[in-house]
């Protein structure tokens, strides 16, 4: 365990997530590769036509 210089200085040495985000967005982009990965599924089982803007 650290000990701290001063008394008041915060002893939490607990790393921020890696990637930086907060859970609220980790979770928005999570939702996000959700839909495109439902998207690309039903594309590939024909529910979904594709417009010659979307061929890659």
């Amino acid at each position: 365990m650290k000990r701290a210089k001063d008394e008041n200085e915060e002893l939490d040495e607990t790393p921020k997530w890696p990637s930086g985000l907060d859970s609220t967005k980790r979770e928005a982009l999570a939702v996000l590769k959700d839909l495109v990965d439902m998207t690309e599924n039903a594309k590939l089982a024909g529910l979904i036509k594709e417009t010659p803007s979307d061929v890659r």
